[in-house]
């Protein structure tokens, strides 16, 4: 006897038991909290009340038949056995649905929570990380339409939205493309707003500590990490030298920043800034003079 089964029956007040119904129920506590449910809503039926006009249609009916025809004592009216079934599936499906949508799993993430930025961040190093165009694209199918979605529905505003459609565009572009030199730019593009977002959220210590959080995992699997593809790949391509070149002094410049920010920022957003200002002195070996961080140790490559 399954707990299919014996709901079945129980849905049923006047089919018999079947065989084995008892014992299941001795042993299921579930079915037994069932049964009570099925019964409770089978009491509330009986006890809906009349229509107020229904005695009064019901003399009009008997006048028009025009014999002695006396009515019957009143009864409690018992409910079709089908009627009752298919009203109590009803009301448990209401009951029960209900509840089911409180943990059904859902692609929407939390309206108004910057969560939103974590997810794009992190789907944007996944795709940076992948280790060839397939599963590049596989990672950016997953995902897209979802975090794009969520984007749409979320309250993030101004700076922070635009954030999250960089970030968008990001995922799409390195879907149909391995380019690292380009790769390095757009993270240090992202890494600049994650800054600028510290700076704007002030007094807020969450806010500064979640926007630092987000430029440490940028700095670390990004930008880091796309150096080391960039030397190990021996860039000979002029242009791509160039860009390659620029970008290290730009990251320098943002490495300056970082110093300044832990000199004046709120102490939560310190550990994190710390650890991107460690990278960042490993990746030029930062000299003394900050007044020219172009000319910082960084190992540039000859055009």
């Amino acid at each position: 006897m399954t707990c299919e089964m014996t709901r079945d029956w129980l849905l049923d007040p006047e089919a018999p038991a079947p065989a084995g119904a008892a014992e299941h129920l001795a042993s299921c506590a579930g079915c037994r909290a069932y049964r009570q449910e099925v019964a409770d809503l089978g009491r509330r039926w009986r006890e809906l009340p009349l229509s107020p006009r229904a005695e009064v249609s019901k003399q009009a009916f008997l006048a028009r038949l025009g014999n002695a025809v006396q009515p019957a004592k009143p009864v409690t009216p018992k409910p079709h056995r089908h009627l009752f079934r298919w009203a109590v599936a009803a009301m448990l499906f209401v009951g029960v649905g209900g509840g089911l949508l409180l943990f059904w799993p859902s692609d929407k993430v939390v309206e108004a929570h910057p969560d939103v930025l974590d997810q794009l961040i992190d789907w944007n190093l996944d795709l940076s990380e992948a280790p060839s165009p397939h599963e590049r694209k596989k990672i950016y199918h997953a995902k897209h339409d979802v975090l794009k979605r969520a984007l749409k529905q979320s309250q993030l505003e101004g700076k922070e939205k635009e954030l999250g459609e960089r970030l968008l565009a990001n995922g799409a572009w390195m879907a149909d493309n391995l380019d690292p030199v380009e790769e390095l730019n757009r993270f240090h593009d992202v890494a600049d707003d994650l800054l600028d977002g510290v700076n704007r959220a002030g007094p807020d210590a969450g806010k500064s500590d979640r926007m630092a959080r987000q430029f440490g995992k940028v700095s670390a699997r990004g930008i880091d990490r796309n150096i080391e593809r960039v030397k190990s790949d021996k860039l000979v391509d002029p242009d791509g030298r160039v860009k390659f070149n620029k970008f290290l002094r730009q990251d320098a410049a943002m490495a300056e920043r970082v110093r300044d920010m832990l000199e004046r920022g709120p102490d939560l957003t310190k550990k994190e800034l710390r650890h991107a200002l460690e990278l960042s002195n490993k990746r030029h070996k930062h000299k003394k003079n900050p007044a020219a961080p172009h000319e910082a140790g960084a190992e540039a490559l000859n055009p």
